[in-house]
């Protein structure tokens, strides 16, 4: 089972760079900053202005926690379900 994802606002250039940019921090002195302040559902839609903080946590949010995105391309944190056991049409698998 996979745990990560790419949002559906990036295309593969754009994952490889915000995995960049993430990697810098864990590797740098701002990592223990980070880990104290990075959980948080928000934000949950893509935007390139995103800075600072949003940006890293819905980087992580993507890579590491996202399963499904609802159909405006936002992430959902919430549902656990695999997804043969989701219904109705507002959630999609992250890889659809």
């Amino acid at each position: 089972m996979c745990h990560a994802g790419i949002s559906p606002q990036w295309d593969l250039e754009t994952a490889r760079q915000c995995a960049r940019e993430v990697e810098r921090i864990i590797q740098g002195e701002e990592l223990p900053w980070l880990l104290k302040n990075m959980y948080s559902n928000l934000p949950d839609l893509w935007d390139d202005s995103l800075e600072g903080l949003d940006r890293y946590r819905y980087i992580i949010n993507a890579f590491t926690r996202m399963r499904f995105c609802f159909s405006d391309g936002r992430l959902d944190m919430d549902c656990k379900l695999p997804p043969q056991e989701v219904t109705g049409d507002q959630l999609v698998p992250w890889f659809e």
